[in-house]
């Protein structure tokens, strides 16, 4: 198993998509193939991932980059603009932060408690950075979902950063299974969901627009799956992606695409092109 990059060129009136190669450090013969999650930060070119069986480690498209970051096992892991958080496995209830510097390097690693109460999801916990504010939500996929707030942008965490509790009471019928959410370029809140079971469900978008003290739900498909949960552009005009949907007008109407449920990912320089796995 091996992890893959490729280059796309946004300089033209279209976009050019460049070839597959694997990254070096993580290519076949490098036993790496249990990678758990990734996150990548445009600030240094850096992939950092987490092994199945334990361990933080970080490479480059560049061979003799990998590096071990911290010998723990995580749940989640997010990367931004120079900044990397974890959250570790088997009840820790703490966020782990560092500053990434161009080099690829991670600073001291200090952490912040998030809650106080343990949580055993079904689905695996997001770490979620604002696009309209910067700051940083922890999202618990549970019956109803926990969703926690930063007190400081992700830029600006220390040891006096603490965590809010958003109010998820809208959230709470019976038989939703909530499995991922997004802060949009506007402010407003998405949570998805799906009520069923493996063999018949139906997906269902919830929004906030007041800071999650009160929920607005819509079913938008049947059998959509559920996988990650984007929202590229900006406050005045953004899509977003969720499993095997999409919207092109801020969530006002939904429609299927092509691609299979699960992993999903939208690019950066525009909006209108998303990356989805096929079924096979």
């Amino acid at each position: 198993n091996s992890m893959f990059y490729a280059d796309v060129d946004h300089s033209g009136a279209s976009p050019v998509f460049g070839g597959w190669n694997t990254v070096p450090d993580l290519d076949w013969d490098d036993n790496y193939g249990e990678l758990r999650a990734f996150a990548s930060d445009a600030h240094s070119g850096f992939v950092f991932a987490g092994l199945q069986t334990g361990g933080v480690i970080a490479a480059s498209p560049i061979a003799a980059s990998l590096y071990t970051v911290d010998n723990v096992m995580i749940e989640a892991i997010q990367a931004c603009d120079g900044h990397l958080f974890y959250q570790v496995q088997v009840g820790d209830q703490n966020l782990y932060y560092a500053d990434i510097d161009a080099l690829g390097n991670v600073g001291t690693i200090q952490s912040v408690t998030i809650a106080a109460a343990s949580w055993s999801p079904r689905f695996p916990i997001q770490i979620v950075i604002s696009p309209y504010d910067e700051y940083l939500y922890v999202f618990v996929p549970e019956v109803p979902p926990l969703l926690y707030k930063s007190s400081d942008t992700f830029r600006s965490f220390d040891a006096s950063t603490t965590f809010s509790t958003v109010t998820t009471s809208d959230l709470a019928s019976t038989g939703y299974e909530y499995s991922a959410f997004i802060v949009a370029p506007d402010g407003h809140y998405y949570a998805a969901s799906y009520e069923g079971n493996s063999a018949s469900y139906e997906t269902r978008i919830s929004t906030s627009d007041d800071g999650g003290t009160s929920w607005t739900t819509q079913i938008v498909a049947e059998d959509a799956g559920r996988g990650d949960f984007k929202a590229p552009g900006d406050s005045a005009s953004y899509n977003l992606y969720y499993s095997r949907i999409m919207s092109d007008d801020m969530g006002a109407s939904w429609s299927m695409h092509g691609g299979a449920d699960g992993a999903l990912a939208a690019d950066p320089n525009n909006k209108n092109i998303a990356y989805v796995r096929t079924d096979w």
